[in-house]
């Protein structure tokens, strides 16, 4: 069972705030081991600085309850976009990602930078 709830903000002509949570209650699992309840909260700023130039910075935290263990999982996350079409987004971006269990072998950090191409299909 997942509920959700999505908020956005306009702060100014270009610029939006974005808060969501949400909540994955997992009530029959086919086996209790893979058994998981997860609780995400994600605040976001959107930009578009120019008509064809927008950026994200977000900010997401999300709590795993699992059968035998707890995690924390924090992830920050910046990206910058060029949209020459409707439909095509050329970006950047760069995460970096934490994660606290009460079960040490499942602590790590880590930090990525990628490219993307994104297409968007409309019908």
């Amino acid at each position: 069972v997942t509920a959700a709830l999505l908020r956005t903000w306009p702060l100014g002509r270009n610029h939006d705030l974005v808060m969501s949570t949400s909540a994955d209650v997992s009530l029959a699992a086919s086996d209790e081991e893979p058994r998981r309840h997860e609780y995400v909260g994600i605040v976001a700023l959107q930009s578009r600085w120019a008509p064809r130039l927008e950026s994200n910075l977000v900010f997401a935290s999300t709590f795993y309850d699992y059968r035998r263990h707890d995690d924390w999982n924090f992830v920050v996350a910046a990206s910058i976009d060029f949209v020459p079409r409707d439909w095509l987004r050329l970006g950047v971006g760069t995460n970096f990602t934490y994660n606290d269990s009460d079960v040490d072998v499942f602590d790590y950090e880590n930090f990525g930078v990628g490219l993307n191409v994104r297409a968007t299909i409309l019908f």
